[in-house]
């Protein structure tokens, strides 16, 4: 009773064009756990004509906390598609469209917008404190990724000794878990060990 006399308060001070405000209540509603109320005020916020991106990037973590992947992927690909600043801008977009896509489960997307991300703020986080792409979750994507496009992904395997072929790096002798040495031989060898 007491948040239906709220939101009727609210309804009769705040003006439909006063969009700053509809973005304010929807920071509020979201702060109490009023998801759909939030929801209903960053939509009213996007019909503004500036801070469209930050309602976009709110109206999206709503879907996310509602666990609605496909709407909020929807919602934040509509911030970026603004065409309204760089990928600094769209930091906050960009991580949350990986988090939805990688709940989609289209990993190859999902890695796509961490490297965004990572390429502009590597220490960006989320309101959770969380380093953005964390590294496991950036690790196994990119494994997964490699697997998808027919790399031999091998676990527990460490580079034991340089082939060369004069001064020319050719190949790399590697040992598995079990300690079995193989020979792997290339015409780019690249040391992407971190």
């Amino acid at each position: 009773e007491m948040l239906k006399r709220f939101k009727q308060g609210v309804a009769e001070n705040v003006e439909e064009e006063d969009y700053e405000s509809h973005y304010d209540l929807g920071v509020a509603y979201k702060e109490m756990g009023l998801l759909d109320e939030a929801v209903a005020e960053f939509q009213k916020a996007l019909r503004g004509s500036s801070n469209r991106v930050r309602a976009y990037e709110a109206l999206g973590h709503c879907f996310m906390e509602k666990e609605q992947f496909q709407v909020a992927a929807s919602v934040l690909t509509r911030a970026v598609a603004l065409g309204e600043g760089d990928d600094h801008h769209l930091v906050g977009v960009l991580y949350l469209l990986g988090r939805a896509t990688e709940a989609l489960n289209k990993n190859e997307a999902a890695l796509d917008y961490y490297q965004r991300v990572f390429a502009v703020d590597i220490e960006f986080r989320d309101e959770r404190a969380e380093y953005c792409p964390r590294r496991a979750r950036l690790d196994g994507l990119l494994q997964d990724a490699a697997a998808s496009a027919g790399v031999e992904v091998l676990d527990q395997t460490r580079v034991t000794s340089l082939l060369r072929d004069g001064d020319r790096v050719v190949g790399v002798r590697a040992a598995g878990p079990t300690g079995q040495e193989r020979v792997f031989r290339a015409r780019l060898v690249v040391g992407a060990d971190g």
